[in-house]
């Protein structure tokens, strides 16, 4: 990884099994690669987990909007680069930048808000004023603050689909709770493969409400408003990811919408 003036910058290889049958780049992998490039440069700055774990600290992730420009195409490079920001409120911005191999075309830009929180009790901890300068040296500033997040209601959507959803063993992190992005291939998965091979995600908003653990019954739900058809050119969905306590009650554990296009559009 290079890092000039706050921003790191790696170059990542797209493999097979980071396209869909239609060669085109999935879109957690867009996820994994701002996560990866964000690890990677936290570790460079010693405040990765691993550093962070030493102090009985960790990170995590309450909120993360994607804006997909433009689906690369395997076999390619991705090239990213990422920033931390100043501490804004309780929350460590981070933005993340995808673009093609040439760099001549923006792929994805996002922005995704942090926390640090105890290790053990989960409290949030105020951002430090040792970290400000280490986070702002980039200069770039990306306007964190994000729409309210909006909820989940079976009413308002003129379908709703119900999937089980089953944990794999590489769904948790280092953290031992479920990974971000397998939130994200969560949803994904629940959808009709016709409505997959027809359309892509053009923007992604996702609000982490509770932490999930590899034992936990998870159930995703997905809404389908009134502006999606089968032959329309773009619609909007809407998450909901819950865990299922003993007594049957269901537990918020994650919020999304996202927006889909005809992959002809990109």
């Amino acid at each position: 990884m290079k890092v000039e003036h706050g921003i790191a910058k790696e170059n990542f290889l797209l493999h097979s099994r980071d396209a869909d049958p239609h060669y085109t780049t999935r879109v957690e992998t867009y996820f994994d690669l701002m996560q990866e490039s964000a690890a990677m440069h936290a570790y460079h700055l010693e405040i990765g987990i691993p550093q962070l774990r030493e102090e009985n600290k960790t990170w995590v992730i309450t909120r993360t909007q994607m804006k997909i420009h433009k689906w690369a195409t395997w076999p390619t490079t991705v090239n990213v680069e990422t920033w931390p920001q100043v501490p804004f409120k309780f929350y460590y911005p981070r933005g993340c930048r995808g673009y093609s191999e040439d760099s001549n075309t923006l792929l994805f830009e996002s922005m995704a808000l942090w926390l640090i929180i105890d290790a053990e009790n989960y409290r949030i901890i105020k951002p430090d004023d040792r970290y400000k300068e280490l986070l702002s040296e980039s200069g770039r500033l990306v306007d964190p603050e994000m729409k309210k997040r909006l909820s989940f209601r079976q009413e308002a959507y003129s379908k709703v689909e119900k999937n089980p959803i089953y944990v794999q063993y590489q769904d948790s992190d280092s953290n031992f709770h479920i990974n971000n992005v397998a939130y994200l291939q969560w949803m994904i998965f629940s959808l009709p493969f016709a409505l997959l091979d027809t359309y892509q995600p053009s923007f992604v908003d996702i609000s982490y409400l509770k932490q999930a653990f590899r034992d936990d019954s998870i159930i995703c739900y997905t809404g389908y408003g009134d502006d999606y058809s089968d032959n329309v050119d773009e619609f909007t969905l809407f998450h909901h990811i819950v865990k299922i306590e003993e007594d049957g009650n269901e537990i918020p554990l994650c919020f999304s919408t996202t927006n889909w296009k005809k992959r002809e559009s990109f």
